[in-house]
């Protein structure tokens, strides 16, 4: 490898373990904005893709050496723990995805392949869901690799998205527009991302929906949302780009940004990465605000009110990077998200749950256990799984 190879190793591995300062994250920006490759690439480190026979790169990447450093700098911190722990599971998947990267040939692009066939039905393991216009279900987890037309969708199976192509559609968009919508469902543990016929970029995160026309029309650009999603809309000033959740509605030209807008949080949270977004209530359209890069505006769907502070942009794109990070959360909400990733639901046996606060950094692709177990090394919580439901309680509080 070259000087140039080992500097961005060192960068995206010492990323996962949150030891970037302000200008080596800028850095990392800028080279995984340099092409599509790259964030592909960066996200599948991030997941932890790799193959056991290519972890013998961890000796060549020196990373034992590098992790005592970390250890030491970190040493006598117990919250710190959490993150010790997780760079252990990490640095090994991190240097094979990376001895990949910059040794193997470049795939050949995938091929498209016009089918006649019906395309697969959808099963109930399917994490990912794609509904037709006609109500017809597909799984896109049973999509084979080459490339697959869908009357107007091509499937890339190698990438993991849909792409939406206007090729063949006729002359009477608007029609075709309001007649046909597609409709995009990840559930629990899946992950997902799609071309839009505009070209603007979704990824959905897992028990979330988007529902979009096939192409849009001359008039406003209209997506539903329910769940988590990150957007990257493409520039189009005639055509203004809608995003609408619970009582919300977002309106941008062209920028970058995360809406989370589960039914079972207590806000409508829409982070501002790039560009300027107008946030406005559906039901009334005097309590609206602006957001700058850097901000968040939380709409209390109780209250029915807006409050907008500063964001950590990290944390709001963690989960689109394959990972969880949690800060101080308080534990309702960090249960919130490991039970739509990994399938259980959480019972509280302990007092005064509202005191407990999380720290962590993982890989989405560790175990619930293991997890679990960090958390009571970190808190002193006790948790029993039994079958879909975990039981939570202080170790101290035990009879």
């Amino acid at each position: 490898m070259d000087k140039k190879n080992y500097r961005i190793i060192d960068l995206v591995w010492r990323f996962l373990l949150d030891d970037l300062s302000a200008e080596e994250r800028e850095e990392l920006r800028v080279w995984r904005e340099g092409s599509e490759e790259r964030e592909a690439f960066f996200q599948r480190v991030c997941r932890g893709e790799s193959l056991p026979d290519r972890r013998k790169v961890f000796r060549e990447l020196n990373a034992l050496e590098a992790y005592k450093k970390f250890r030491n700098k970190t040493r006598g911190s117990w919250i710190n723990t959490v993150w010790r722990y997780a760079a252990i599971l990490t640095i090994p998947l991190l240097a094979g995805v990376m001895w990949m990267w910059f040794h193997e040939d470049k795939q050949a692009e995938p091929r498209v392949v016009v089918s006649a066939d019906t395309p697969p039905r959808a099963k109930v393991e399917d994490k990912v869901i794609l509904v037709l216009s006609d109500g017809k279900k597909v799984g896109m987890t049973h999509i084979a690799r080459d490339s697959v037309r869908l009357g107007t969708a091509t499937v890339m199976g190698q990438e993991g998205r849909l792409v939406y192509d206007s090729a063949g559609v006729g002359a009477d968009t608007a029609e075709f527009t309001r007649l046909e919508m597609n409709k995009v469902i990840t559930a629990t543990g899946g992950f997902y991302s799609l071309v839009l016929s505009d070209g603007s970029r979704v990824w959905l995160n897992s028990e979330s929906e988007l529902e979009f026309p096939v192409l849009f029309g001359q008039g406003e650009r209209v997506v539903r949302l329910a769940g988590e999603a990150f957007f990257e809309v493409s520039k189009d000033a005639s055509r203004p780009f809608i995003v609408e959740t619970d009582g919300m509605r977002t309106r941008v030209l062209g920028t970058s940004f995360n809406i989370k807008s589960y039914a079972d949080e207590p806000c409508v949270r829409t982070t501002l990465f790039t560009g300027k977004v107008h946030v406005v209530s559906s039901a009334d359209t005097t309590r609206e605000v602006v957001l700058l890069p850097g901000q968040q505006a939380d709409w209390d769907t109780q209250g029915r009110q807006f409050s907008v502070t500063k964001a950590n942009l990290e944390h709001a794109r963690a989960w689109k990077d394959g990972l969880f990070v949690f800060h101080k959360e308080n534990i309702e909400m960090v249960m919130r998200q490991i039970e739509r990733w990994y399938g259980v639901k959480f019972v509280y046996q302990l007092e005064h749950r509202e005191r407990y606060t999380l720290n962590g950094y993982f890989n989405k692709d560790e175990s619930l256990q293991s997890i679990l177990d960090i958390f009571t090394f970190t808190v002193g919580l006790e948790f029993k799984i039994d079958g879909n439901v975990v039981y939570i309680k202080n170790k101290m509080e035990q009879p």
